[in-house]
């Protein structure tokens, strides 16, 4: 039996080609590179976190 792990990844951890990243009040901010991804969310001063990991492309939050 295998358990899997269900820890939420965020910011650095968050290692896609590409994400669809949504932002603090819910808006679609489009589809970018985690990295680009990780830099508007340090910019805002708030996290970057998955959302939905196994969708296509993957889905994250600001």
């Amino acid at each position: 039996m295998s358990i899997k792990n269900s820890r939420t990844k965020i910011n650095g951890e968050i290692r896609y080609e590409s994400v669809r990243v949504i932002g603090t009040n819910g808006e679609q901010l489009g589809i970018m590179s985690s990295r680009e991804a990780q830099l508007l969310a340090r910019e805002n001063g708030v996290d970057l976190v998955e959302i939905a990991g196994n969708a296509n492309p993957p889905v994250v939050r600001i």
